[in-house]
């Protein structure tokens, strides 16, 4: 995990237009992950108030894909928010697409890197997490797996969030 040093991150800041909006992201491409060879990727979405920085900074992904040899993307949520369909902040309120934009992302990524479509990934924290599940439920085939971590998501996986 990356000190709160500041140092400049790693990974590229990037933005892609869709759904009436200019959104950004981070990529993070490691040394090891071998040029034009299929690579898994993994979206990190961040909690609520995060951003994709906050995340980079955070969550410790780079350290691991630079282990494992894989590309991680860290987009920013509108407002620091992501719509997950009953929940949160501004994303929530002004009806934003999140789910259309991770699967724009997810194209966009993959259209000038080398990824592998059958693993791609996505890891959410909290209100991430909750926008991991929808996109599992709403782009079945995008993911081939979320990860999520948060209190609440518990509530959500007993609750059945897919209906």
């Amino acid at each position: 995990m990356r000190s709160a040093d500041r140092s400049p991150l790693p990974s590229a800041g990037r933005t892609l237009s869709g759904g009436g909006r200019e959104r950004s992201y981070r990529l993070y491409r490691p040394v090891s992950v071998e040029s034009g060879k299929p690579a898994p990727l993994v979206l990190v979405l961040h909690g609520g108030f995060g951003s994709a920085g906050q995340a980079e900074q955070a969550y410790g992904w780079d350290e691991l894909a630079d282990r494992h040899r894989f590309v991680v993307a860290y987009p920013d949520g509108v407002g620091r928010s992501w719509n997950a369909g009953w929940c949160c902040g501004p994303a929530h309120l002004h009806d934003v697409d999140d789910v259309g934009f991770v699967g724009e992302l997810v194209a966009d990524i993959s259209a000038g890197e080398s990824v592998d479509p059958r693993r791609v990934f996505a890891a959410g924290v909290s209100n991430g997490a909750m926008l991991a599940y929808r996109i599992a439920c709403e782009s079945p085939g995008l993911l081939a797996a979320i990860g999520v971590m948060s209190t609440l998501d518990i509530l959500i996986v007993r609750t059945g969030y897919c209906r």
